[in-house]
């Protein structure tokens, strides 16, 4: 990032809407959050001789989970080889996601239970298998079968992940599945819900825009994304959001949700229901709330805006400056004539991703003022966390 003397000017802002009620609200704490988002920043490549071989979209999450010992490879002679596009068995699952609940989530899974399943018996996973039966998070084929040695499809993954995040948790699978995507390969299937819950928690994601591909195997390199995804999720606090690439963490009122992240990062739009965005489109203005960035100092992103002002005050956001601003649009911008909006714009400290964050509510979503006192809220519990990711 270009030091702050270098900042470039009169661009186009990036636009934030919020809406909905937010009260009562305490300062954002980002411990577990931070963590979230920093887990494996620093992590070493693993050694595995076929590194190489994944796949530059998956070999970060390969290199976090062999640092953190959650997947491990195949000695071949001298050398572990991690064989990326290995298809994952239903047994070696079982190991990767106690390991994960062990090891990042902090959590201790209790022992392997008793199960009636006859063919497991013997098998190097039959222990991780029995935990997670015990703890709820994996199923048989059958009434005495677990078939150790199918491959796991993704919509199997989604479901076992969504379990697993539910019981780190302390939730239940039914609180965090369903809501709306834009898998069109998804009804009906009986893991149409629980793709969903994963796709909002920012688990999975799909092979298309529009499809979800549940039946297609997983590889061990995809497996190793789904993975650090679920960790993530688990280790976030379902009351707040951080954002890894603007590095700020605000809290959310009770019931409200963020966007899944495939068409803007998490943490950038919020609602007080589960929504989808759609690619290639603007953010509609009657979505929750949506934080964005501005390539200049926030005095001269808020004298920018084409807008007559209806008022304009002085205030503080996670210990920055801010100037906030209500107007009337002027239609010849993002939103309508006549438009209500309302904006923070706040002084980002030097670790930020832009100079400017941005924060705004508009009249096009339901209930204005009480929008209003809602963004208000958030603001007053920002924390800027760490510095921006890509």
């Amino acid at each position: 990032m270009p030091p702050r003397s270098a900042r470039p000017v009169r661009r186009p802002l990036t636009l934030v809407l919020a809406v909905g009620l937010l009260a009562g609200l305490l300062p954002a704490t980002a411990g577990a959050q931070e963590r979230a988002t920093t887990l494996c920043q620093d992590a070493p490549p693993a050694s595995f001789a076929d590194r190489g071989q994944v796949a530059a979209v998956h070999r970060a999450a390969v290199d976090c989970l062999a640092h953190l010992g959650v997947v491990e490879g195949r000695v071949e002679g001298a050398a572990a080889r991690y064989l990326p596009g290995a298809e994952v068995r239903r047994d070696q699952m079982a190991s990767f996601v106690v390991r994960a609940l062990e090891v990042v989530a902090g959590e201790h899974v209790p022992g392997p239970g008793d199960v009636a399943f006859t063919d497991i018996d013997g098998t190097a996973h039959a222990d991780r298998i029995r935990q997670l039966v015990r703890i709820g998070v994996v199923e048989g084929t059958g009434a005495t079968t677990y078939a150790p040695g199918a491959p796991v499809t993704r919509a199997q993954t989604a479901t076992l992940l969504l379990r697993a995040t539910a019981w780190a948790g302390g939730t239940t699978v039914d609180a965090l599945a369903g809501g709306p995507t834009r898998f069109v390969d998804i009804a009906g299937t009986a893991h149409e819900a629980r793709i969903q819950g994963a796709y909002h928690l920012g688990v999975t994601a799909g092979v298309e825009t529009f499809r979800f591909a549940p039946e297609r195997n997983v590889t061990r390199q995809q497996m190793a994304s789904f993975l650090l995804a679920a960790l993530r999720a688990m280790l976030e606090d379902p009351s707040t959001c951080t954002s890894a690439r603007d590095g700020y963490t605000v809290s959310l009122p009770a019931g409200w949700r963020t966007n899944a992240g495939d068409i803007v990062p998490r943490c950038t739009v919020f609602h007080t229901e589960r929504f989808v965005l759609e690619p290639h489109s603007e953010i509609p203005g009657g979505l929750a709330v949506h934080l964005g960035t501005a390539p200049m100092d926030h005095e001269e992103a808020a004298d920018e805006a084409t807008r007559a002002e209806r008022g304009r005050r002085t205030d503080t956001a996670g210990g920055r400056t801010a100037i906030v601003v209500e107007a009337v649009d002027d239609g010849e911008g993002l939103y309508p004539a006549g438009t209500l909006v309302y904006t923070w714009y706040i002084d980002a400290p030097d670790t930020a991703a832009a100079p400017t964050l941005i924060a705004r509510t508009t009249s096009l979503a339901r209930d204005y003022e009480a929008n209003k006192r809602a963004l208000d809220g958030m603001m007053a519990s920002l924390v800027f966390v760490g510095g921006p990711s890509a």
